[in-house]
């Protein structure tokens, strides 16, 4: 990095302090603490390593604004353990001496770029390629924000928020383990404890903001992460799919975890990815990859099942020649480093009896007493809570169709025609049926999925 863009930056860490702790608006010097704590922090620990030399610029914002949201998360957990309550010196201080430090180690890097090509097909050399990019992204972002952003302050403070906001004043007086006490992962209630702890006050708009960000971030990494995949329309569509969904919508305007979820586990596909389609990546995308998938589960459990796809393309990677995970002892270090960020909230979580009625909750009532576990009623009656009927129903209509269209080019005529038929019929039977798709009160509900998702996943 130049001096002078880090001169830059050291007047912007700066100015944002003063915004933070001037008698702005509530609102404004929560944006103000954001930009700080995320944008500006997640910028300066890639540029630390130096990855604007080997990474497009939209590529390194995509993963800088990821490892925002991951180191405050991190530095809020180590504030949160000290003794005794947290005063706004403190947790600015604690951002500034981070910030400063990352800016330093920056200076080391030259800001000469090989500029790795973020999106591989069609080459972004492409001006009409350049256009259509910027333009898939500017409208996910118009989408996105128009449904996000508005009038976050509509209501006060309602049903999981109030806990998160609780349990981050606990934090905030010095309760030692306000942390523990919470059915769900920390990380919403230390993103919350950041602003609030800054501030010394907080409203609903301020607390919301960062989850709304992280939603419309998420959208991008997944055109980013689709686009890598199948190609520019199969990411605008996936992304555009999610920004007018009325659960993601929902979720990214209240202070929940979701939206933190969704950022962390299309980043860590999108990276793994990486390496299977340019192998000789840089091991240093695995220790962002491994940051983000330990953010993840401190978010929420679910974020585990990102192990799964990123677990498989690992091992595609493995198998060329070529591939910079086969060198040494590559994945160790950041495998390490996501054990040492999981550990360090959930080992100590272990210990405490809340763990075991966690535990019950999450195995019991969320996953289910017992194989198969068939939860389709509940999604259907929540899905049309939060979305039209009209949307679901064309949803539904799109995977079917999706997956004819498969088993069209997979299989012969007379057995697509079969499987076309089962599938519809069996759509049909799961929700206006379900009971026949059981034998002796056993639920084969999930058989069907099974064998209907197989073509494609064998394909």
């Amino acid at each position: 990095m130049k001096r002078r863009n880090a001169l830059f930056l050291a007047l912007l860490i700066a100015v944002l302090n003063l915004a933070a702790i001037s008698p702005l608006p509530v609102y404004g010097r929560g944006v103000a603490a954001f930009l700080l704590f995320v944008p500006l922090l997640g910028f300066l620990a890639t540029a630390s390593v130096g990855m604007h030399r080997y990474s497009s610029w939209p590529e390194q914002a995509l993963i800088a604004l990821g490892a925002g949201y991951s180191v405050s998360v991190l530095l809020m957990l180590a504030l949160a353990y000290l003794p005794g309550g947290l005063q706004p010196w403190q947790t600015l201080t604690a951002f500034d001496a981070l910030a400063l430090l990352l800016l330093l180690l920056s200076l080391r890097h030259p800001s000469s770029a090989q500029n790795e090509d973020m999106i591989p097909t069609p080459a972004p050399a492409d001006p009409a390629a350049r256009r259509w990019a910027w333009l898939g992204a500017a409208t996910i972002i118009l989408v996105a924000a128009f449904l996000r952003l508005p009038s976050l302050s509509y209501s006060e403070f309602q049903d999981d928020e109030v806990s998160v906001i609780w349990h981050s004043a606990e934090v905030i007086q010095g309760r030692a383990d306000a942390l523990f006490v919470h059915d769900k992962g920390p990380a919403e209630i230390l993103l919350t404890t950041a602003t609030y702890s800054t501030l010394d006050r907080l409203n609903e708009a301020a607390a919301r903001f960062p989850f709304a960000i992280a939603g419309i971030v998420g959208l991008l990494a997944l055109y980013w992460l689709g686009w890598r995949l199948f190609g520019p329309l199969a990411g605008w569509g996936a992304a555009m799919l999610l920004a007018l969904d009325g659960y993601f919508v929902g979720f990214a305007r209240i202070v929940q975890y979701q939206s933190v979820v969704l950022l962390m586990v299309v980043l860590v596909v999108g990276i793994v990815l990486k390496y299977v389609q340019r192998p000789q990546t840089r091991p240093v995308y695995l220790y962002f990859a491994a940051l983000f998938l330990a953010t993840g589960v401190l978010a929420h459990y679910e974020a585990a099942l990102a192990l799964v796809p990123a677990g498989y393309l690992a091992l595609v990677a493995l198998r060329h020649k070529d591939s910079s995970l086969r060198r040494g002892w590559t994945l160790a270090p950041p495998v390490l480093l996501g054990l040492a960020v999981f550990t360090a909230f959930y080992a100590p979580f272990s210990l405490h009896p809340r763990f075991a009625q966690t535990f019950s909750e999450i195995t019991g009532n969320r996953i289910g007493g017992g194989f198969p576990y068939n939860n389709l009623a509940d999604f259907f009656t929540r899905s049309v809570i939060y979305s039209s009927t009209y949307y679901f129903a064309a949803m539904t209509a799109g995977l079917i169709a999706a997956l004819a269209l498969v088993y069209r080019w997979v299989l012969p005529r007379p057995a697509f025609i079969v499987a076309t038929v089962v599938l519809i019929g069996g759509f049909v039977l799961t929700f206006a049926l379900p009971e026949w798709l059981s034998i002796g009160g056993q639920d084969t509900i999930w058989l069907f999925f099974a064998l209907a998702l197989a073509p494609p996943l064998l394909a």
